[in-house]
Order: structure tokens, then sequence, then C-alpha cells
């Protein structure tokens, strides 16, 4: 069941009704997914994608977002790499998913591979957001001078927070206040 708390009673049994009605609507599963991952309710995401994925192994959107789903509960970070590299084997390394990769590993503390994969995000794209995830893995390398030098340049002003999950969001304040004492996130 979908919290009320985020919306209406009545949108939430609506939404449920469906998914229960249409269980093999992908796309209605994938916004029920992408709720719930806003909703910071990882579980009920991770069920739902794997439901999607289950009926379309190859959809990208999907194994994305599975892979994000895992890479933010606590314990299972790791288990997110199969799926969004499944989904790089699909289409090739775009941005985003090298960004999801990077996350998955940057979430599993493996800071070296989750640089590289950012760095190579950032090569084919100027989303901030890769950036400020290359930012995240450089302080959990412990690499702070570098991770300075990266913040100077971030271009916060183009960096989304609603594009980013909770965790991040706090991240993002965390660094504003070590590297330029300032507030970053506008909600």
């Amino acid at each position: 069941a979908l919290d009320a708390d985020f919306m209406k009673r009545e949108h939430s049994e609506v939404l449920s009704q469906a998914v229960k009605d249409y269980p093999e609507n992908v796309v209605l599963l994938e916004a029920i997914g992408t709720l719930s991952m806003q909703r910071n309710d990882h579980q009920q995401a991770i069920g739902i994608y794997q439901q999607v994925v289950e009926l379309e192994p190859r959809r990208v959107r999907a194994l994305n977002n599975l892979a994000i789903a895992l890479a933010e509960t606590p314990g299972r970070e790791r288990d997110g790499l199969q799926y969004v590299d499944q989904a790089i084997k699909l289409v090739g390394g775009n941005p985003e998913l090298l960004d999801t990769r990077g996350t998955v590993l940057l979430r599993a503390k493996d800071y070296d591979l989750a640089i590289e994969a950012f760095s190579q995000a950032m090569e084919l794209s100027k989303d901030p957001r890769f950036q400020f995830h290359k930012i995240q893995a450089l302080v959990g390398k412990g690499d702070h001078n570098a991770a300075a030098k990266l913040w100077k340049s971030l271009d916060r002003e183009n960096l989304n927070p609603r594009g980013l999950t909770a965790n991040e969001r706090d991240s993002l304040e965390e660094l504003a206040k070590r590297y330029d004492g300032s507030a970053a996130v506008q909600q």
C-alpha cells in the first residue's frame, strides 16, 4: 500500500488498486516505483522494479532505478551493480548509467571505481550531478584537496536538489558547510 503521508488517502488507495488491477502494466509499475523512491520507500521500489524487470528484462529505466533503490538500501548497496551493468550492456555507457554505476560503487564504498565511473560520465555530459557525485567519492576516499578543488567549480546554480535523493541533499548541505560555509540546498 502507498503511504498516505505522501498523498491524499484516496489517491493512495487508487494507485494501490491500480497496481493490483494491472500487475503487468510496466509503465504504471515504473511510475509507482518512482513515486516510492521519491518517498524514500526503497523496499517498495525494489519490489516494484523487480516486478518490471521480470516482465521486461531489457527495460533500461527499470534496471537503472532498481540499481539506485538497492544502492540506497543499507546492506544491499553492491546488489545494484548487476542491474546497472546489465543496462550498460544493453545501451552502452551513457552518462546517466555511468553515474548510476558510480553511485552504486560509492554507496558500496568502492571509491576508486566510483571516481572512475563519475569521471567517464563527466566526459560525456556537463550535468553538475555527476561532478557532485564525484566530489562525494573523493571525500569518501579521503582526498579532501581534490574534493575542495572540484567543489569550487561545481555549478550549484544548475544542480537541482529535487534530482537528488534525500541522502544526497544532506550530503550537499554538509559539503557546502565544509567547503564554503554556506547553505547549498534551496528546496
